[in-house]
């Protein structure tokens, strides 16, 4: 905007007052048709011109040194890349608001709900009423399906707490491994499980190491919790069943999470365990930033170059004036004597040939 001609600077402005502009093409003088989109880049900048020196980003600029005759040699270069920046802007993809506040610290506490059904930082704090979303009492089989509220496995602990859990009778013997020891049985009526078996069964997992959680690595989870995923009649079942509908956590019955009518509606049921269909919702969201951020870097690079691009030719037009007044200087229009003046007045070949100090 600063190499831009006064007429058109002019047109943002419509004071006398400081503060007023042209919010808006119709408000130009003279009005203008269009240009919505870029009136939100160019007025900013027009009113950066007004005052340069206020302006962080001009004060200092190279360009503010240019005269008229630099500006008019600068200004098809700059305005090309300029056109170049602004269609770079305009295409590169705006993250929505739900991508934009998915940063790694919320990507963190979203995982943390979906493990243990809190904000936590591991299970050795962990409720049963926040694994399960409630403290209320039930058989186990209503604890460990996908309707039943608002008690159900609402977090990963909660899942396979339901799987691993000892059952008070016909109980499998190490269901999850000889690694856990459960100190108490998870009976099939009106009782929770038991606290400190529950946690006991998280701690068996591990911590693993940190890493940067990408949606490939979301995915491949989810991916494995549904190919174990059984359909048997109209439900889903992620466990073991050896016969009946209900997970009551018997050996002769079934030992899992029911989710109830998966078979017709999956993705429905999915959502009725929010660590489930959290974790779906958060790989699509987490994918749809990562590949906005990548093309808006690429954007970035794009714009940096036009920058540069600008930047060099704001220096070359300035450097273009000083050689030719430098040149100038140097070497003065070449004066002619009387004997020079006297042959550039012959008309024609005879009289060139009189005069000898012609030939």
């Amino acid at each position: 905007m600063t190499i831009s001609p006064e007429s058109w600077q002019k047109m943002f402005f419509l004071g006398p007052e400081d503060k007023k502009w042209a919010n808006a093409p119709a408000d130009a003088k003279p009005p203008q048709q269009g240009w919505k989109n870029e009136w939100k880049v160019w007025l900013p900048a027009a009113q950066a011109a007004k005052k340069p020196e206020e302006d962080s980003e001009l004060k200092d600029n190279h360009v503010l040194k240019l005269n008229e005759q630099q500006k008019l040699y600068a200004r098809p270069h700059v305005r090309l890349q300029a056109a170049l920046a602004f269609k770079v802007l305009k295409n590169a993809p705006q993250l929505t608001k739900e991508e934009a506040e998915l940063t790694a610290a919320k990507l963190k506490t979203e995982l943390r709900k979906i493990a243990y059904g809190v904000d936590k930082e591991d299970e050795t704090t962990v409720t049963v009423a926040e694994a399960f979303g409630n403290v209320a009492t039930a058989n186990r089989e209503a604890h460990c399906k996908s309707d039943n509220n608002p008690t159900k496995p609402l977090s990963v602990l909660a899942a396979l707490s339901c799987i691993c859990g000892k059952a008070a009778a016909s109980d499998e013997e190490k269901v999850c491994g000889r690694h856990i020891t459960a100190r108490n049985t998870w009976t099939q009526a009106s009782r929770n499980q038991n606290e400190g078996d529950m946690r006991s069964i998280g701690k068996t997992c591990g911590k693993g190491k940190p890493k940067p959680i990408t949606s490939v690595d979301i995915r491949t989870a989810l991916a494995l919790v549904q190919h174990r995923i059984k359909v048997i009649g109209s439900d889903g079942f992620f466990g073991t069943v050896k016969s009946g509908t209900d997970c009551t956590g018997a050996n002769n019955a079934a030992i899992c999470v029911k989710l109830a009518n998966f078979g017709s509606a999956p993705e429905v049921a999915e959502q009725a365990l929010p660590w489930l269909g959290k974790l779906k919702e958060i790989a699509d969201t987490l994918e749809s930033r990562e590949r906005k951020l990548r093309t808006r870097k690429a954007a970035l690079a794009q714009l940096k170059q036009a920058e540069e691009a600008i930047t060099k030719t704001i220096y070359a037009a300035g450097n273009i004036q000083q050689m030719q007044t430098t040149v100038s200087a140097v070497q003065p229009p070449e004066k002619k004597d009387g004997s020079a003046k006297e042959c550039d007045a012959i008309q024609t070949a005879a009289e060139c040939r009189k005069n000898g100090n012609c030939k």
